[in-house]
């Protein structure tokens, strides 16, 4: 198995939309990697932290052995897009272009790394004229750009002017030139049509981790809970603890009426016993909320299900071609 390019150990940080905490992360070069998850569950402060911008408050980051917060070096060989383009105003694109490849000493012919993503048109705009998409397409470019880099950290790279079609082969042909490859996204779709693999990040945690799929997260009988607002809780609360399905019970008395908080086997099941329930008491149900499963559970099923279904797709094209 290759050996880790990216490492973090411990790592935490904090941005002004979320944070990481305690974050393990070990990325080898080749395969492209995603990492699911939303800028509150600190995805943006990740990206940053990776790129040598935000600096960790605990905890340690190394790419390819050094620590991108200490190694200029380093940092002009990472391809990074950021949440925020944030183009230096240089003047019109193709300045722009030129001072980058100024500063990374880039030697490929001027045409050849941005063509494929249809930015030449953009070249002799002014860079404060671009809107937010045409920014984020030119700093993706950019983040192309970079001549055998180390590592390339893409921060929501289809929100871009650019489609999946176009950047798979891009990222691939990095990925064969032995760069460590992640993709940081909210998009379920854009992690699976970019890359070969996926982790969940989860109120800046990992959840599922790159290399298990967890396809099972989400089945009939998973424990559910729900909350419950209703005119007499203690009422519900009695009628409840006599509910074999039941496995746990709380409530909180309010003004006009309280909420119970209600743990089954099962969200169809717990739903049922309320309900039946409330109809043999005569508690008003005003409102309910379902907390488990919850945006966690959601995202580690979608991940392990939608990257199940990838791998099949793909073996089965492989099957079909040895039968060929």
């Amino acid at each position: 198995m290759n050996q880790p390019v990216l490492r973090t150990h411990a790592l935490t940080a904090r941005d002004e939309q979320g944070g990481i905490y305690g974050l393990e992360l070990a990325l080898p070069a080749g395969p492209v990697g995603a990492l699911l998850g939303t800028p509150s569950d600190g995805s943006s402060a990740l990206a940053k932290t990776l790129a040598g911008l935000l600096r960790p408050t605990m905890g340690s980051v190394l790419i390819a052995g050094k620590n991108p917060h200490q190694s200029p070096q380093l940092r002009r060989s990472l391809g990074v897009l950021m949440p925020d383009a944030n183009l230096a105003d240089v003047g019109y694109v193709r300045e722009l272009i030129a001072f980058a490849r100024g500063l990374r000493g880039t030697e490929a012919p001027r045409h050849s790394w941005y063509e494929p993503l249809g930015i030449d048109s953009l070249a002799p705009r002014q860079v404060a004229s671009l809107n937010p998409r045409e920014a984020r397409t030119v700093a993706l470019a950019l983040a192309l750009a970079v001549a055998s880099p180390t590592a390339l950290i893409l921060f929501d790279p289809l929100a871009a002017d650019v489609t999946a079609h176009t950047l798979r082969p891009l990222l691939k042909e990095k990925a064969e030139q032995g760069a460590c490859l992640l993709v940081i996204t909210p998009s379920v779709q854009d992690a699976i049509a970019l890359c070969d693999d996926m982790a969940t990040l989860e109120r800046g945690r990992i959840g599922r981790a790159l290399g298990q799929p967890d396809v099972d997260v989400l089945v009939p009988g998973m424990p559910a809970e729900l909350r419950v607002w209703c005119d007499h809780p203690r009422r519900l609360l009695s009628a409840l603890s006599l509910a074999a399905e039941v496995k746990s019970l709380s409530w909180t008395e309010m003004h006009e009426g309280g909420m119970v908080l209600v743990r089954c086997s099962g969200a169809e099941s717990c739903a049922k016993t309320i309900a039946k329930a409330a109809l043999q008491t005569g508690v008003e149900v005003r409102a309910i909320q379902q907390t488990i499963p919850g945006t966690p559970e959601v995202y580690a099923a979608s991940a392990g299900i939608m990257l199940a279904k990838h791998h099949q797709a793909a073996y089965a094209a492989t099957v079909a071609e040895e039968r060929s």
